[in-house]
């Protein structure tokens, strides 16, 4: 059996995961320091909004066989035949990949946030014909773009969230 099967980095959840933590002190904080009925809507709002994403980044996962993909998301799972792509496509945006899989219903688009991008991309044009597949992967594959914007990006978050919390137990805000 020949099938690779990809999920969302571990340093990504891992991030998301403290700032969903992070996030829940600061409503309890808000609780505990006498909460504002705006503050607790917002931090709410963006508790649950945090939550959600983390919640379908853990579910979200591909698996590539010999078959087609199947990709799994959190409320459901599909499967694309080999037979069924028509085009493969890669695009690049500040370092950030994306792979555009075009089939008969529709096209999906997969981003560098799962482990082994590279890897991915090299099973998808090993099981489609190259005539189906663009200049600009078959570049990819020769030369990858190494990307860690997602995780910095939330390292950011998680410094921001921190900031937050120590301005609140300092009773700056």
């Amino acid at each position: 059996m020949d099938s690779h099967f990809y999920r969302i980095k571990k340093s990504f959840l891992f991030s998301l995961c403290v700032i969903a933590c992070l996030l829940v002190i600061m409503v309890g904080l808000s609780l505990y320091y006498g909460p504002s009925v705006t503050e607790l809507i917002v931090l709410g709002i963006i508790l649950c909004a945090s939550a959600a994403i983390l919640l379908e980044c853990c579910y979200r996962s591909v698996t590539v066989g010999l078959n087609g993909l199947t990709i799994k998301r959190f409320f459901k799972t599909r499967e694309i035949p080999w037979d069924m792509v028509h085009q493969v496509g890669m695009m690049i945006i500040r370092r950030k990949c994306y792979l555009i899989l075009t089939t008969g219903r529709g096209f999906h688009i997969f981003s560098s946030s799962y482990g082994n991008f590279t890897d991915f991309v090299r099973n998808v044009v090993g099981h489609v014909s190259s005539e189906y597949v663009d200049e600009n992967v078959q570049g990819y594959v020769e030369d990858p773009v190494e990307s860690h914007g997602d995780v910095y990006s939330a390292g950011i978050a998680v410094i921001l969230v921190l900031a937050l919390i120590t301005m609140k137990v300092f009773r700056i805000i």
